[in-house]
């Protein structure tokens, strides 16, 4: 990559960490209350797969700010909601590890797998609540937990692999269309294309020349 390119890049995942980041302090704000300061949302999805897809900078961001926000909002649950974010971005970090850094090739059932191992980590924070509190609210959580999260991180997830080889796709076709121009514009012969109709659409430097 040029130095743009890269700092084009690096733009790109801070804004998506920003991103990323905000939408766990929405969910916070409209979060189910089990208990004062014991709160539960969808975090965790949003968290898991900004790991995932992002990469470290993106993941990085968004758990700071998830966790500055946690954090403000106290309560008895704040360690075990803080754990919980950056379980969560670390077992995205995992996975795109294990899938070197391409989340975009993972097949439908790692992709449910990984949210099974997200919320999992998800329920094991929640013995950092107080004795014994924590290992009530797994007994009464574990169920709709393991049954709804890993599937709306599987469908997010599709969404996002969908449109990130969209993205590759589209990339790959530029990256393409430059090295033909180029290759053309560097030949010594001179070359030109035409429509059906006999339009010029393009001509090199070795033919304006001649």
């Amino acid at each position: 990559l040029t130095r743009t390119g890269k700092a084009v890049s690096y733009g790109c995942k801070i804004i998506g960490g920003l991103l990323c980041g905000t939408i766990p302090v929405a969910a916070m704000k409209m979060s189910i209350q089990y208990n004062t300061g014991v709160i539960y949302d969808g975090r965790s999805i949003v968290l898991t797969l900004s790991g995932l897809f992002g990469g470290g900078i993106t993941g990085i961001i968004s758990a700071l700010i998830a966790a500055a926000y946690r954090i403000y909002l106290g309560g008895e649950g704040v360690w075990a909601g803080t754990a919980t974010i950056f379980t969560s971005v670390l077992v995205g970090f995992a996975f795109r590890r294990l899938h070197h850094n391409k989340p975009e090739l993972l097949k439908i059932p790692m992709l449910f797998g990984m949210g099974v191992v997200s919320h999992l980590c998800m329920l094991a924070c929640q013995l950092l609540l107080p004795w014994p509190t924590g290992v009530y609210i797994i007994e009464e959580i574990w169920i709709p937990v393991m049954l709804v999260l890993p599937l709306g991180t599987l469908l997010m997830g599709l969404l996002l692999a969908t449109d990130k080889k969209r993205m590759l796709a589209e990339k790959s076709l530029r990256r393409s269309e430059e090295n033909f121009r180029r290759s053309m514009d560097e030949s010594p012969l001179g070359m030109r294309i035409l429509t059906s109709n006999g339009q010029t659409l393009y001509v090199n430097k070795a033919l304006l020349s001649i």
